[in-house]
Protein backbone atom coordinates (compact mmCIF):
# COMPACT_ATOMS: atom_id res chain seq x y z
CA UNK A 1 0.00 0.00 0.00
CA UNK A 2 3.07 2.11 0.34
CA UNK A 3 4.58 1.78 -3.04
CA UNK A 4 1.54 2.88 -4.72
CA UNK A 5 3.28 5.20 -7.16
CA UNK A 6 7.27 5.50 -8.74
CA UNK A 7 8.23 8.98 -9.04
CA UNK A 8 5.15 10.41 -11.10
CA UNK A 9 4.00 7.22 -12.23
CA UNK A 10 0.92 5.87 -10.58
CA UNK A 11 0.61 2.31 -10.25
CA UNK A 12 -2.57 -0.04 -10.41
CA UNK A 13 -3.60 -1.11 -7.10
CA UNK A 14 -2.96 -4.46 -7.91
CA UNK A 15 -1.96 -6.99 -10.39
CA UNK A 16 -5.06 -8.51 -12.34
CA UNK A 17 -5.47 -4.26 -13.27
CA UNK A 18 -1.74 -4.12 -15.04
CA UNK A 19 -2.64 -7.89 -16.62
CA UNK A 20 -5.87 -6.30 -18.13
CA UNK A 21 -4.49 -3.57 -19.24
CA UNK A 22 -1.17 -4.74 -20.96
CA UNK A 23 -2.16 -8.54 -21.91
CA UNK A 24 -3.60 -7.94 -25.38
CA UNK A 25 -0.80 -5.60 -26.43
CA UNK A 26 1.65 -7.69 -25.17
CA UNK A 27 0.49 -10.73 -27.10
CA UNK A 28 -0.36 -8.62 -30.64
CA UNK A 29 3.24 -7.11 -30.38
CA UNK A 30 4.82 -10.80 -29.50
CA UNK A 31 2.84 -12.35 -32.78
CA UNK A 32 3.86 -9.50 -34.54
CA UNK A 33 7.52 -9.61 -34.28
CA UNK A 34 7.56 -13.79 -34.39
CA UNK A 35 5.56 -13.37 -37.73
CA UNK A 36 8.39 -10.84 -38.95
CA UNK A 37 10.98 -12.96 -37.78
CA UNK A 38 9.75 -16.40 -38.82
CA UNK A 39 9.43 -14.17 -42.46
CA UNK A 40 12.78 -12.78 -42.50
CA UNK A 41 14.01 -16.32 -41.45
CA UNK A 42 11.94 -18.22 -44.29
CA UNK A 43 12.98 -15.09 -46.86
CA UNK A 44 16.62 -15.53 -45.65
CA UNK A 45 16.65 -19.71 -46.39
CA UNK A 46 14.71 -18.94 -49.37
CA UNK A 47 17.22 -16.84 -50.98
CA UNK A 48 20.69 -18.70 -49.53
CA UNK A 49 18.90 -22.05 -51.03
CA UNK A 50 17.98 -20.25 -54.70
CA UNK A 51 22.12 -18.67 -55.00
CA UNK A 52 23.49 -22.03 -53.86
CA UNK A 53 21.45 -23.91 -56.12
CA UNK A 54 21.91 -21.67 -58.92
CA UNK A 55 25.71 -21.86 -58.61
CA UNK A 56 25.32 -25.60 -58.31
CA UNK A 57 23.36 -25.77 -61.87
CA UNK A 58 25.50 -22.89 -63.20
CA UNK A 59 28.65 -24.95 -62.76
CA UNK A 60 27.34 -28.22 -63.48
CA UNK A 61 25.49 -27.18 -66.96
CA UNK A 62 29.28 -25.24 -67.84
CA UNK A 63 31.08 -27.82 -66.82
CA UNK A 64 29.61 -30.61 -68.90
CA UNK A 65 27.38 -28.79 -71.86
CA UNK A 66 29.47 -30.40 -74.77
CA UNK A 67 28.04 -33.46 -73.17
CA UNK A 68 24.34 -32.06 -72.94
CA UNK A 69 24.77 -30.59 -76.55
CA UNK A 70 25.85 -33.66 -78.10
CA UNK A 71 23.07 -35.91 -76.37
CA UNK A 72 20.21 -33.22 -77.44
CA UNK A 73 22.19 -33.85 -80.77
CA UNK A 74 21.48 -37.23 -81.04
CA UNK A 75 17.81 -36.65 -79.98
CA UNK A 76 17.15 -35.53 -83.64
CA UNK A 77 16.39 -37.70 -86.00
CA UNK A 78 19.31 -38.65 -88.09
CA UNK A 79 17.51 -37.73 -91.60
CA UNK A 80 17.80 -33.74 -90.58
CA UNK A 81 20.61 -33.51 -88.13
CA UNK A 82 22.68 -31.71 -90.96
CA UNK A 83 20.10 -29.45 -91.24
CA UNK A 84 19.61 -28.98 -87.52
CA UNK A 85 23.75 -28.16 -87.17
CA UNK A 86 23.82 -25.74 -89.90
CA UNK A 87 20.57 -24.18 -88.46
CA UNK A 88 22.03 -23.99 -85.41
CA UNK A 89 25.25 -22.58 -86.57
CA UNK A 90 23.67 -19.95 -87.95
CA UNK A 91 21.39 -19.01 -85.26
CA UNK A 92 24.61 -19.16 -82.84
CA UNK A 93 26.75 -16.67 -85.57
CA UNK A 94 23.80 -14.31 -85.62
CA UNK A 95 23.38 -13.80 -81.95
CA UNK A 96 26.88 -14.09 -81.45
CA UNK A 97 27.03 -10.99 -83.92
CA UNK A 98 24.05 -8.82 -82.43
CA UNK A 99 25.42 -9.47 -78.91
CA UNK A 100 29.28 -8.55 -80.00
CA UNK A 101 27.47 -5.14 -81.80
CA UNK A 102 25.65 -4.45 -79.03
CA UNK A 103 28.10 -4.14 -76.74
CA UNK A 104 30.82 -1.89 -78.92
CA UNK A 105 27.68 0.31 -79.81
CA UNK A 106 27.01 0.80 -75.92
CA UNK A 107 30.56 1.08 -75.28
CA UNK A 108 30.57 3.79 -77.55
CA UNK A 109 27.60 5.17 -76.09
CA UNK A 110 29.42 4.80 -72.73
CA UNK A 111 32.74 6.61 -73.58
CA UNK A 112 31.41 9.68 -75.83
CA UNK A 113 28.34 10.30 -72.13
CA UNK A 114 31.52 10.42 -70.09
CA UNK A 115 32.76 12.96 -72.32
CA UNK A 116 29.44 14.59 -73.13
CA UNK A 117 28.76 14.74 -69.19
CA UNK A 118 32.21 16.26 -68.68
CA UNK A 119 32.31 18.97 -70.44
CA UNK A 120 28.38 19.56 -69.72
CA UNK A 121 29.88 19.83 -65.92
CA UNK A 122 32.29 22.22 -67.18
CA UNK A 123 30.13 24.40 -69.13
CA UNK A 124 27.83 25.00 -66.34
CA UNK A 125 30.40 24.93 -63.79
CA UNK A 126 28.24 22.55 -61.17
CA UNK A 127 29.43 19.00 -59.88
CA UNK A 128 28.47 17.04 -62.61
CA UNK A 129 32.34 16.62 -64.08
CA UNK A 130 33.05 15.07 -60.86
CA UNK A 131 30.57 12.26 -61.70
CA UNK A 132 30.78 11.93 -65.67
CA UNK A 133 33.07 8.15 -65.31
CA UNK A 134 30.05 6.72 -62.63
CA UNK A 135 26.88 8.48 -64.96
CA UNK A 136 28.69 7.46 -68.00
CA UNK A 137 29.31 3.97 -67.22
CA UNK A 138 25.90 3.63 -66.00
CA UNK A 139 24.51 5.01 -69.59
CA UNK A 140 26.52 1.99 -71.64
CA UNK A 141 24.88 -0.24 -69.34
CA UNK A 142 22.16 0.37 -69.27
CA UNK A 143 22.00 1.44 -73.20
CA UNK A 144 20.65 -2.35 -74.44
CA UNK A 145 18.04 -2.12 -72.13
CA UNK A 146 14.95 -1.25 -74.45
CA UNK A 147 12.87 1.85 -73.44
CA UNK A 148 13.78 1.70 -70.20
CA UNK A 149 17.84 2.61 -70.88
CA UNK A 150 17.65 5.86 -71.77
CA UNK A 151 14.80 6.60 -69.94
CA UNK A 152 16.30 5.48 -66.66
CA UNK A 153 19.66 7.09 -67.73
CA UNK A 154 17.77 10.48 -68.54
CA UNK A 155 16.63 10.31 -64.94
CA UNK A 156 19.35 9.57 -63.31
CA UNK A 157 21.14 12.20 -64.76
CA UNK A 158 18.73 15.02 -64.16
CA UNK A 159 18.58 13.73 -60.41
CA UNK A 160 22.50 13.70 -59.92
CA UNK A 161 22.66 17.23 -61.93
CA UNK A 162 19.61 18.77 -59.59
CA UNK A 163 21.54 17.25 -56.89
CA UNK A 164 24.96 19.21 -57.67
CA UNK A 165 23.77 22.20 -58.12
CA UNK A 166 22.54 22.67 -61.30
CA UNK A 167 19.85 25.07 -62.43
CA UNK A 168 16.64 23.19 -63.18
CA UNK A 169 17.35 24.22 -66.99
CA UNK A 170 20.73 23.04 -67.12
CA UNK A 171 20.26 20.22 -65.26
CA UNK A 172 17.27 18.59 -68.22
Amino acid sequence: LEHRSIGPVKLPPNLAAIQAQYSQQVSQLIRQVSQRAADIIVGSISTALTIVLSLIIGFYLLFDFDRLRTRMFYLVPSNVRGDTLQIVADVSGVFGGYVKGMATVAGIYGVVSIGAFFLLGMVFNNGLRGYALLLGVMAGVLYPVPFLGPILTSLIVTAVALATGAEPLQAL
